[in-house]
């Protein structure tokens, strides 16, 4: 039988969103992991498995990892595709014991399915699975990767849109090597985090990294020259928001795993 007691894996991605240099949309890697552009894969480094599971690492052989919350802030525009919104949690990194079939391929992955879930947007939303989704795997590292990644019940694929169509209806003004940026009117709820702003004046790959006010957006570089009202283009990002996904890990003792099976010839 799983030991009564378990531990507690909690992964967020504002593990990488909170960072000083880190700018939405953008993918971005540091020592402690990655997350790309879009939100959708995210992977975190170096966990320690003694260190995460205490004495059960060395009482066991073997763990149940299972899927209790997952829980966001409120949502962006993510896709104009209503499907991009309703996604599959794929699981990577760990060595998974009869977990990671992919019947497509008719082949075992690197991958385990964790659960399903639906982002609301411009809304947060959480999902209680009270430890229900379950996936074993074996103990063969102390430390390890873990991936996480969204795909689409739809077609299995990952959302690699970025940015929706650009918004004209604005005009800005700036100080020449200047980064704060005036709009002419208060910013509309489709300009969040990571768009992205074009111009006269703005070098490319500029995005909009904080709102200092309704009318006023920092950029994450300066202007090349002053802007007066100067006409702009914002391309709104479509991500997906902040996550956190809290698992359980319980212990599993040897004899309770599923014997095999051998058939003589």
């Amino acid at each position: 039988m799983t030991d009564i007691r378990n531990a507690s894996l909690v992964l967020k991605t504002s593990d990488f969103t909170t960072r000083s240099d880190y700018c939405y949309g953008q993918p971005y890697t540091f020592s402690n992991g990655y997350i790309n552009g879009k939100g959708s894969l995210m992977t975190w480094n170096n966990i320690n498995l003694r260190t995460l599971l205490g004495d059960m690492y060395d009482k066991y052989n073997s763990f149940n990892i299972c899927l209790n919350t997952i829980s966001t802030t409120t949502a962006n525009t993510i896709d104009p595709n209503t499907e991009s919104k309703n996604i599959v949690l794929k699981m990577s990194g760990l060595p998974w014991i009869n977990q990671s079939y992919d019947s497509k391929t008719l082949t075992n992955t690197n991958k385990t399915i964790m659960g399903a879930f639906t982002f609301i947007p411009s809304s947060s939303n959480s999902q209680y699975y009270y430890s229900n989704n379950v996936a074993t795997f074996g103990k063969n590292q102390e430390i390890c990767n873990i991936t996480l990644e969204y795909t689409r019940v739809f077609d299995d694929s990952m959302s690699t849109g970025t940015y929706l169509s650009a918004i004209t209806t604005y005009t800005g003004t700036a100080l020449n090597g200047g980064t704060v940026l005036t709009l002419s009117a208060a910013s509309t709820a489709a300009v969040v985090l990571g768009s992205s702003v074009t111009g006269a004046g703005i070098p490319n790959n500029t995005f909009i990294v904080s709102f200092l006010s309704t009318t006023q957006v920092t950029l994450n570089q300066p202007t090349t020259a002053a802007l007066n009202a100067t006409a702009i283009n914002i391309y709104p990002l479509t991500s997906f928001p902040n996550a956190i996904f809290i698992f359980d890990v319980f212990g599993i003792n040897d004899g309770d795993l599923p014997k095999r099976i051998s058939f003589a010839k």
